[in-house]
């Protein structure tokens, strides 16, 4: 399997990759009816979702997504013909509130020499690391733990 494309996310202005979700997935194509269709070896899911926080709310601001059939309506937007190749639709500015309970880890700074060519990569692959926790969509807890994936590559090292 190729490296796959991960979400991305929007915090404190700079751009993150979603790299775990801690209880259910954020984005359910099931609970809008969509039937995903596989865009490439690189995004098997058939999607790619881009999420921000605002007024401490999480909120799915864009969604680029392969469908079988026609598109339906998200939040009351119809998807547009996408420009990304890889793609076929586009909901751009959706500003969809997720009422999601759980944390997640976003990250960046993606260290080149730990690329593993199949999945997602992991997040000790990343020099920043970030875990959120929400309750209901909102922000509850921003926990820094860079370090914690320092130990992890450290002990890596040791084996």
């Amino acid at each position: 399997m190729t490296g796959q494309v991960s979400d991305v996310f929007i915090f404190r202005g700079e751009e993150y990759s979603l790299v775990s979700v801690k209880s259910k997935r954020l984005f359910n194509p099931e609970d809008y009816k969509i039937k995903l269709v596989q865009a490439g070896s690189s995004c098997w899911r058939g999607y790619q979702a881009l999420y921000q926080i605002k007024n401490n709310k999480l909120i799915l601001n864009q969604l680029l997504i392969n469908m079988d059939g026609k598109s339906v309506q998200i939040n009351n937007k119809k998807a547009e013909i996408s420009e990304y190749r890889m793609f076929m639709y586009n909901y751009p500015e959706l500003d969809l509130a997720m009422n999601f309970t759980g944390s997640i880890r976003i990250a960046k700074d993606f260290i080149r020499d730990l690329y593993v060519h199949s999945g997602f990569q992991k997040e000790s692959s990343y020099e920043t690391v970030f875990e959120l926790h929400f309750k209901r969509g909102k922000v509850k807890k921003e926990e820094d733990i860079s370090q914690v994936m320092v130990e992890l590559r450290d002990l890596y090292k040791l084996r």
